[in-house]
């Protein structure tokens, strides 16, 4: 991981000469040391440096691919830039690229392939970049790693991010809405991964804001909002788990159009989370407008602390077979209390444990709810 460690000191203050190429004058997330730069009114016939950048991603590619791992850096100015899909795979570790943030806009020239994708085994970096377009934002397979730092994602035909058998860290990145009719247009899509990092906020995702399965998922910050149901008109929850373990230190789920956090058969330590459900304008039979369903966690359980669930149009909490342990955290107002009298549903042995276990009741018919394991392939 020397390329990493590389990047890392030179986003941290490595050597830069003169004024950088971003609005503001600066350098963005583009390191000094050894990079290849690239700019709008640049030349593919140049060296490369600053002061003689080139015009295109491709040919700084194609030289990038010659050197060590330690020197595979490009440099993107602000500007709009076409883009052929970016294909990583063995061989191809350490390759990063950097830019102005929101200024530097890579669009990709055919949508029915990811915009970057890493395979093989492959590790890279995107730091200071937003990508438009694709069938993909970033894809991760095959034990691959990928670092993701003040990245944008946005007009998906499908997942912003999707990762498979692999690794990624994030750091400040934004998922933006998929194209209008987005086939699986998650925020993020994660099967048999390891996903960690902080401050990753996803909007307007189609169907689920977040699916992991089989996955170990660690964040700080995560904010997921206004997730719209599928073409379909199924779901639009904010986050759904299989067998996944899952924790969370602070963030907020707010007016997604179902239940905001769905869990099945996992285990999940939530801190700090704010659920709003207010004003959501649930759509379609399957939307519930629970705050968090638990099911099936067996031995397993989720632990919520220091939170705050509002709005629920039905459950504040709905537990199918599940334990929950919540301590230090407000319920707020549940549509279920004219039924209930209280905000949690406990049905088919779900037990409320911590503060404030009287808060939890069994209905007169269990509440039904649509669990559907998502079809999309990775």
């Amino acid at each position: 991981m020397a390329w990493l460690l590389a990047l890392l000191v030179g986003l941290l203050g490595g050597e830069r000469a003169g004024e950088g190429p971003c609005s503001d004058g600066g350098w963005g997330s583009i390191p000094g040391g050894e990079v290849v730069h690239v700019r709008a009114d640049g030349d593919d016939r140049n060296v490369g440096t600053p002061e003689a950048p080139l015009r295109t991603l491709e040919e700084a590619l194609e030289r990038l691919r010659a050197r060590d791992y330690d020197g595979r850096v490009i440099g993107v100015g602000p500007g709009v830039f076409p883009i052929a899909p970016v294909s990583m795979g063995e061989g191809d570790e350490g390759l990063t690229f950097t830019g102005c943030g929101s200024e530097t806009i890579l669009a990709s020239l055919d949508d029915t392939r990811p915009v970057f994708s890493l395979t093989d085994g492959a590790a890279g970096t995107l730091a200071g970049v937003s990508l438009l377009g694709g069938s993909t934002g970033v894809q991760v397979t095959d034990g691959s790693f990928a670092y993701l730092s003040s990245v944008e994602i946005g007009d998906a035909a499908g997942p912003g991010i999707q990762v498979d058998e692999a690794y990624l860290q994030v750091d400040n990145v934004l998922v933006l809405p998929p194209t209008a009719d987005a086939s699986c247009g998650y925020g993020l899509a994660a099967t048999g991964s390891w996903i960690r990092g902080e401050s990753l906020t996803i909007v307007g995702a189609h169907e689920l804001g977040v699916w992991v399965e089989d996955s170990r998922v660690r964040v700080d910050l995560l904010d997921v909002a206004l997730t719209e149901p599928a073409v379909d008109g199924v779901l639009g929850r904010g986050l759904y788990s299989a067998d996944s373990e899952v924790s969370i230190t602070s963030g907020a789920f707010s007016a997604n159009k179902d239940a905001s956090l769905f869990f099945n058969d996992s285990w999940a330590d939530l801190k700090g989370i704010v659920i709003d459900i207010t004003g959501a304008g649930f759509v379609g039979d399957d939307s519930t407008g629970d705050g968090i369903v638990v099911v099936d966690s067996g031995s397993r359980a989720v632990r919520l602390s220091s939170s705050r669930i509002e709005g629920s149009a039905r459950a504040a909490l709905l537990l199918d077979g599940a334990n929950v342990m919540a301590i230090d955290t407000e319920l707020g107002d549940a549509g279920l209390e004219d039924e209930l009298g209280m905000p949690v549903a406990l049905q088919n042995g779900g037990v409320l444990f911590g503060d404030d276990p009287d808060l939890g009741g069994e209905p007169a018919e269990p509440l039904p709810y649509v669990d559907i394991a998502p079809d999309c392939s990775l």
